[in-house]
């Protein structure tokens, strides 16, 4: 069985016979003595009240034989189904109503149309065209933090780590078909800094994005955090659930899926002598972590370098834990049991269940369903700092998040 049932444990509670208490003391056969006519008829009586005990238990026994078994068929035929559609309910119900607010500024983008008492107040207008926002939609934040064992709150505001890796995993269930987003982790934001201020205030700077996360706990609340900073860059963007995942479960999701192949895309060899650019290898174990976390922070942009070396690599992952999850239904379940313990997420095994039934026929191009936010890298006083083009990103949420009004 794919999925683990609870064991139902019962006990029989022991009954006191229905028998006199006024029984002489029996003697055994081998003595010589004979038994009594009272002993006799309480021998007989104790017989009879075992026997129709057994049957009893028997009886029970029986029964709940019975019922475990069709639980376990039903749950062996429907579990998938049910889990489904509990699941896709509550996925669904997290951003019911929600919408984002693409204002138009300084872009191309207009909220206001002559249309008159037909226009929705959600609507756009682009390039004299309409639109409006595919809530069939849902969308994922995935996070990849920069700190190792297990996922564990930390005690202070400034040490849960900090979200090197950002990433919108999109869903569209009318065009069977998921893109994913990149966010580079230098992009500027208004960044919460809980409990910051000298009397224990919040405090907001515009700094990095990837710095959000260690603001908080380093488990929910930052979660939290980095997901309001995202949905915010996005314009308000309804995120249907988080996960955050420490690097430390990246040789184990690696393994999962078999190994990835890759091109070593730069010069590496600071990391490992043979990962010289063009180099062909099989990526296994701990040879994935460094593949995904290392940096050369000697060069400029080594942040943008390193995205764009996990975009490869999470492309490779996507296609082969999708072929994984079409020999074995339960592989995302199965992985998401073994990683939990390295990973934050409000996600439940419904909606995990969901999403591996639902998006398993979804197309998924690794080339062209990968995309990086375009814009441009400054050096700031002490760090990098990456803005994004505020028209391509518009442009990419209408592209991606909304419909044409017919």
């Amino acid at each position: 069985m794919p999925y683990m049932i609870r064991a139902i444990t019962w006990e029989r509670s022991q009954e006191p016979l229905n028998i006199s208490p006024l029984r002489k003391r029996k003697k055994r056969m081998s003595d010589g003595f004979e038994l009594s006519g009272l002993e006799k008829d309480l021998k007989k009586a104790t017989m009879e009240e075992e026997i129709r005990g057994k049957r009893r238990i028997f009886t029970k026994i029986l029964i709940i034989t019975f019922v475990t078994l069709i639980a376990l068929v039903l749950f062996g035929v429907g579990g998938v189904f049910i889990l489904r559609t509990v699941g896709g309910r509550n996925l669904k119900q997290n951003v019911a109503g929600q919408t984002p607010k693409l204002s138009s500024g300084e872009g191309k983008i207009n909220t206001i149309s002559e249309n008159g008492d037909e226009w929705q107040e959600d609507w756009i207008e682009y390039n004299g065209k309409t639109y409006a926002y595919n809530e069939n939609i849902l969308t994922f934040l995935v996070l990849g933090v920069d700190k190792d064992g297990e996922a564990v709150t930390s005690e202070d505001f400034a040490s849960g780590g900090q979200s090197d890796g950002i990433f919108l995993v999109v869903c569209d269930p009318d065009k069977k078909h998921i893109s994913c987003i990149a966010v580079n982790r230098d992009t500027m934001v208004p960044v919460k800094m809980s409990g910051a201020g000298l009397d224990g205030s919040d405090i907001i700077e515009t700094a990095q994005i990837c710095t959000q996360y260690g603001f908080g706990d380093g488990g929910q609340d930052s979660c939290l955090l980095v997901k309001d900073a995202v949905s915010a860059l996005f314009y308000g963007l309804p995120i249907s659930g988080y996960a955050s995942i420490r690097m430390t479960a990246i040789p184990a999701i690696n393994d999962a899926v078999g190994g990835v192949s890759v091109t070593i895309p730069e010069d590496m060899t600071k990391a490992k002598s043979s990962w010289k650019e063009g180099s062909e290898v099989t990526l296994k174990g701990q040879d994935a972590y460094t593949f995904v976390r290392w940096r050369d922070r000697s060069k400029y942009e080594s942040a943008r370098m390193r995205l764009l070396r996990q975009k490869m690599y999470l492309s490779k992952v996507f296609v082969q834990a999708k072929d994984e999850t079409k020999e074995n239904i339960s592989f995302p379940i199965d992985l998401y049991n073994s990683i939990s313990e390295y990973m934050v997420t409000d996600l439940s095994v419904s909606e995990v269940a969901y999403m591996a039934s639902e998006y398993l026929g979804y197309a998924f191009n690794p080339d062209s369903d990968m995309i990086v936010l375009e814009g441009e890298t400054k050096a700031g006083e002490k760090y990098e700092e990456f803005y994004p083009d505020e028209d391509k990103l518009k442009e990419l949420m209408i592209e991606i998040f909304y419909k044409e009004v017919e």
